[in-house]
């Protein structure tokens, strides 16, 4: 089968260890630049704010669509988590240390995520 730039391609998968489970969908799309062919996965994206030991981060996280936040931060394989458009605050005076348009974050100083829509000032 071949494909042509802009084709929006569906796989479904099944987990073996869950059969009866409800298939995953993936949309991606594919892309040419110059003589290079990639895939883009469609994904969700959401405002979150990330508490650490000492910082706030506010920040986008994109997500597989659908796929719920608990999931997200708990089946990953990556040690990292990707943010973007990230502002980053200290905790103790709330005072503003940087923005940055991407920074990779160590899950395991995550101690709470939770959606920007879910909390109220």
């Amino acid at each position: 089968m071949l494909f042509a730039e802009g084709d929006d391609i569906v796989l479904q998968s099944l987990t073996a260890a869950a059969p009866l489970a409800v298939p995953s969908i993936i949309l991606f799309t594919i892309c040419i630049v110059g003589v290079h062919m990639y895939v883009k996965i469609d994904k969700d994206s959401f405002e979150v704010i990330i508490l650490t030991v000492s910082l706030r981060i506010e920040g986008i996280i994109h997500t597989l669509p659908q796929e719920r936040l608990t999931d997200f931060m708990t089946e990953s394989t990556h040690s990292y988590l990707p943010v973007t458009d990230a502002s980053i605050y200290k905790l103790s005076d709330g005072a503003l240390i940087a923005k940055t348009r991407f920074l990779s974050l160590s899950r395991k100083d995550v101690t709470l995520i939770s959606p920007m829509s879910e909390v109220s000032k």
